[in-house]
């Protein structure tokens, strides 16, 4: 479906002081969006995610994996034939580590703008809360440029806020 997508074993790696580290590896991401493009009956703009996998507890842990599902559901609009809004509401559970909790709920937005067919920009945000006291998660903030660079491959350039700020230039092949 347009708009959405499916993901499975997904690594992304970061670089700091001479050390490799993972951020994230995702083992399936699955992101449906329907946009209610047909105005038919049923056809409401519903859009739900999924994602299983381990990742940092946030930018400023370089040693804090955890394993984590969450879900999402939401709705999703076509502003222009160009701009793609969604807005969702989420939980999820994950591995307590250093007092980040183990059950948390979220919302979250997010816009695509597609300037062309090689090149668009994602800006989201996300602010969970824990709900068993902890308190352990902060507000994130994504601003994403990608550029398609083949058929199997793009570079994208990124500033990420959560706890931390970090700004990175992804290379990604797909197979």
């Amino acid at each position: 479906m347009k708009d959405s997508a499916l993901t499975m074993g997904e690594i992304e790696f970061f670089a700091q002081s001479s050390r490799l580290y993972i951020n994230h590896f995702d083992f399936l991401k699955i992101e449906s969006v329907n946009t209610a493009n047909t105005n038919l009956p049923g056809d409401k703009g519903n859009a739900w995610k999924i994602k299983l996998g381990i990742r940092q507890q946030n930018l400023s842990c370089l040693d804090c994996l955890k394993t984590r599902l969450e879900g999402d559901y939401g709705y999703a609009i076509n502003l222009t034939s160009s701009i793609l809004v969604s807005a969702y509401v989420g939980a999820g559970v994950q591995d307590n580590r250093k007092g980040s909790g183990n059950v948390f709920i979220k919302v979250s937005t997010s816009s695509h703008i597609k300037f062309t067919d090689r090149l668009n920009l994602r800006v989201g945000i996300e602010s969970p809360r824990q709900i068993d006291g902890s308190g352990g998660q902060k507000n994130k903030y994504v601003l994403e440029v990608r550029q398609v660079l083949g058929v199997n491959s793009d570079i994208r350039f990124k500033y990420e806020e959560n706890d931390s700020r970090q700004y990175a230039v992804n290379l990604g092949y797909y197979f």
